[in-house]
C-alpha cells in the first residue's frame, strides 16, 4: 500500500473491505494496521493483525504482502 491512513480512516476501509469480502485488500490494509501498532510499540497487537494479514493474504493469492506478514511474524518469534 503506498499511502498512509489515519487509524480511523484505515479501520473504515478495513470495515468496507469486510463488507465487499475483498480479501486481497483486506491482507494489504491488515499488514499497514500491524506495522502502525508495531511503530506505537504495541508488538502483541501487531504480530494479531500481522496474523490476519497473512490469512487473509494465503487465501486471497496476495503474495507480497502475506509475505511480508510472516516474515514479520517470524521476527517475533510468532510463526510457531
Amino acid at each position: 500500500m503506498n499511502r498512509e491512513l489515519s487509524a480511523t480512516r484505515l479501520n473504515d476501509e478495513i470495515t468496507q473491505a469486510h463488507l465487499a469480502d475483498d480479501r486481497y485488500r483486506l491482507c494489504a490494509l491488515y499488514l499497514q494496521a500491524g506495522e502502525m501498532k508495531e511503530a506505537a510499540g504495541d508488538i502483541n497487537a501487531a504480530c494479531f493483525l500481522f496474523t490476519q494479514a497473512y490469512v487473509y493474504g494465503l487465501d486471497s493469492g496476495n503474495e507480497d504482502d502475506s509475505s511480508k506478514a510472516r516474515a514479520r511474524l517470524v521476527a517475533y518469534g510468532r510463526d510457531k
